[in-house]
């Protein structure tokens, strides 16, 4: 098939995820004689954002055995696109998968966790209200905790009396980390609440 080809039908699929078209989208790929990462990227996404969540990890699943190996940029995608919908937890959550995932990256696909997707697994723990292993996960990656992750876990604090030392240290950090702007005022907002919580 020539690329020309591949890269009209990837345009096609593309415009078929954006306009939530699942029954169109999965008949064009289907039908597809060659597939390229875009190809699967993009029916990932559409069926993960319908919520067919099921059918997205099988997909994901299937990859390997078509000879098409995730690159990073599909596997960040995919973990984000998945764990969008995740609103249960338990070992079968779409959260738990994306973890599993995440864990298997340099051994199933000899790809290296960037610090994207520590940061995407991070947003994805604290949705879930996994708020240790969110925190284990920011105090462990081998790299700086910037503000999307201090972010993330002081949102999943919120309103959780038990984690209010770990909302206002995350506070603190925000505070540090936007002081010469005025994004640092929410957090101080956030500092001052968490910690007369702790004190009451």
């Amino acid at each position: 098939m020539p690329e020309r080809n591949l890269v009209a039908w990837n345009t096609l699929l593309a415009a078929y995820s954006k306009q939530g078209l699942v029954e169109e989208a999965s008949e064009l790929f289907d039908g597809m004689p060659e597939r390229s990462l875009v190809s699967w990227t993009a029916m990932l996404v559409v069926l993960a954002g319908s919520g067919r969540v099921d059918d997205a990890t099988r997909l994901f699943d299937a990859m390997p055995m078509r000879n098409s190996v995730p690159d990073a940029a599909t596997l960040a995608m995919a973990i984000i696109a998945i764990a969008s919908k995740s609103s249960n937890k338990g070992r079968s959550s779409p959260s738990c998968y994306c973890c599993r995932r995440f864990a298997s990256m340099a051994l199933d696909f000899g790809v290296a966790a960037t610090k994207h997707h520590y940061s995407c697994l991070v947003g994805i723990l604290a949705r879930a209200g996994d708020v240790e292993d969110a925190r284990d996960l920011v105090a462990n990656m081998p790299f700086e905790p910037d503000e999307h992750e201090w972010t993330s876990l002081l949102v999943a604090c919120r309103g959780q009396t038990e984690h209010q030392s770990l909302a206002a240290r995350a506070a603190n950090r925000l505070v540090s980390l936007t002081a010469s702007s005025q994004a640092s005022y929410p957090y101080l907002l956030w500092r001052r609440s968490a910690l007369t919580l702790m004190g009451s």
